[in-house]
């Protein structure tokens, strides 16, 4: 059995990633009139400050790892916090633990 803190660290693993996906990192590839300017602002100030060389000068081949994150992680992103408190009828574990591992 996986304990309730665990099943909570899960929870909030994948559900902080929802926000950050929509609002940070979908910025590389939709319109930029999609975004408030404060939310354009957040992006431009990490890049200073951290000085990732992916939001500062992305590669040719970023944009397409973009595309998975926004067609297959956002998904998992959106459906495994559902899964972190329910239980595998077959396991009697976390479906979570059932998918990941």
């Amino acid at each position: 059995h996986v304990s309730p803190c665990v099943r909570g660290d899960y929870f909030l693993y994948f559900a902080s990633h929802i926000p950050i996906t929509l609002c940070i990192d979908l910025q590389a590839l939709l319109p930029a009139q999609v975004y408030p300017q404060w939310l354009k602002d957040l992006v431009q100030w990490y890049a200073g400050a951290f000085r990732d060389p992916m939001v500062v000068a992305p590669p040719a081949w970023f944009g397409s790892f973009i595309v998975c994150e926004a067609l297959l992680q956002l998904p998992f992103f959106l459906l495994l916090p559902m899964l972190s408190g329910k239980v595998s009828p077959v396991q009697n574990t976390p479906m979570i633990v059932d998918l990941l591992g």
